[in-house]
């Protein structure tokens, strides 16, 4: 309704100006040949009719028709309800529909003349007379025929536009659709604990990134959970071996009373020591939740300087045991921001690898740069295979499982190691060649960039 109303006005106002022009030609003729007896009146109205395929009718002051195109009104009084105002010198333009559903367009167009002094070839200033009214009839017939035209074509037009639309918009939504109903199955097998579940990525450019995302994340998922599951067993294969030694040394115990004091004392003791790696292993295990789960760590300067020596000094029992030198080379005071008991746990552990794997001796330097500090532990000891080098920070993992074992590790200690230093945004890694000793490098952000990880 609004565009139809739209393309009326807009019709109608060039059919309305048309008719005021040529109202404005027709009166100035009239003029001239009311004026001009030499004229016919009569036959340059019809002239005007045929040009404008429309009724044309001059007026005189009182109503009566001069001249009619149809040469049906000469001489009679002309009824028309907007003829007094223009006979009043008004332009007068207006639209009436007759009984039979006929719509014309009137436009009434006042005629003056000039008034002249005697003997004044100009016309006075201002002196004008009106000497009648230039009427035009125009059927609007074609206009409406015009604007019922272009109204089925723009239907017809519109319901095209709407099916291309609708077509265009059902594939649209179908590549849409398809592969997000095809990545919400996979999510849902997935749910059902199906871990092994990718998609095959289609699409427009974000679904297809989206698919890959999805098979990224499927990816991780996946290796999480053979992480996990492996882990599991570890931990329980770990946990196994003591609580099968505790049981064998405390069932002769229960079962022999017969059993000496001195035996029973060394059963005790050994107790005592699996009761203690099964402690350790228990704690280290608490310690990786404890990272994994991303319990914020305490966040305040620490001297890592007095941090390293209370490292030494707790192994240094350990190292004559062994008879392992420990050397360092740590200046007075190095200040960095951290978790200072999570720091202490990952020197400790490199350190004790160390100190267990050395054949003699182990140095320890502490030092700092623009980047931050840097903690170098070297052993002398038999090193790292190139196979093992890649696994060395994995959890469980232990390049000489009777060697390892005899030593009363868990496979856990350089695993948290690496755990603290990622949390801290420092890094770790190992430079070794088998046969040669191996370097532990620990680096740690300065303390201006520990504040943003």
């Amino acid at each position: 309704m609004i565009v139809r109303q739209f393309l009326r006005d807009h019709l109608l106002g060039e059919r309305q100006a048309a008719l005021l022009s040529q109202g404005s030609i027709i009166a100035n003729s009239a003029r001239e040949a009311m004026h001009d007896p030499n004229l016919d009146l009569g036959r340059m109205m019809r002239a005007f009719a045929e040009q404008l395929r429309a009724r044309v009718i001059i007026v005189d002051m009182q109503g009566l028709v001069l001249a009619d195109a149809y040469d049906e009104l000469t001489g009679h009084a002309l009824a028309h309800p907007a003829l007094p105002r223009s006979l009043r010198g008004k332009i007068e333009v207006l639209e009436r529909q007759s009984p039979d559903g006929q719509s014309t367009l009137y436009a009434l167009t006042p005629i003056f003349r000039e008034q002249r002094g005697e003997g004044d070839p100009v016309p006075l200033p201002g002196w004008r007379v009106q000497i009648g009214v230039a009427f035009i009839a125009s059927n609007l017939d074609d206009v409406y025929a015009s604007l019922d035209l272009m109204e089925r074509r723009l239907v017809v037009s519109s319901a095209v536009v709407a099916l291309i639309a609708a077509a265009m918009g059902l594939w649209m939504a179908s590549s849409i659709t398809a592969p997000l109903m095809a990545l919400t199955q996979v999510a849902g097998r997935m749910s059902d604990r199906e871990h092994v579940a990718t998609i095959q990525p289609s699409g427009d450019q974000e679904v297809y990134e989206l698919g890959l995302a999805f098979n990224q994340m499927s990816d991780r998922i996946q290796a999480l959970e053979r992480a996990r599951m492996r882990f599991i067993s570890d931990a329980s294969h770990e946990m196994r071996a003591p609580l099968a030694a505790m049981r064998a040394l405390v069932d002769p115990l229960v079962g022999d009373p017969t059993i000496g004091v001195d035996k029973r004392q060394e059963f005790l003791l050994d107790l005592a020591s699996e009761i203690d790696r099964l402690s350790s292993l228990v704690a280290d295990l608490l310690q990786l939740v404890r990272l994994d789960s991303r319990i914020a760590l305490v966040r305040e300067p620490c001297d890592m300087a007095n941090l390293t020596r209370r490292v030494v000094s707790s192994l240094s029992a350990l190292a004559r045991a062994r008879r392992v030198d420990v050397t360092t080379n740590i200046p007075p005071e190095l200040t960095c921001v951290g978790d200072a008991a999570a720091l202490h746990r990952a020197i400790f552990n490199i350190v004790d690898n160390a100190i267990k794997f050395a054949d003699h001796a182990v140095h320890i330097a502490l030092s700092s740069n623009a980047e931050g500090l840097l903690l170098s532990v070297v052993d002398d000891g038999p090193g790292i295979p190139l196979a093992a080098k890649a696994r060395i920070f994995e959890r469980f993992f232990r390049v000489d499982e009777s060697r390892t074992r005899s030593t009363g590790g868990s496979g856990l200690g350089l695993a948290i190691a690496y755990e603290v230093m990622q949390a801290h945004g420092g890094h770790i890694r190992v430079e070794t060649a088998h046969g040669h000793g191996a370097t532990f490098l620990l680096s740690l952000p300065s303390p201006e960039a520990s504040q943003t990880v």
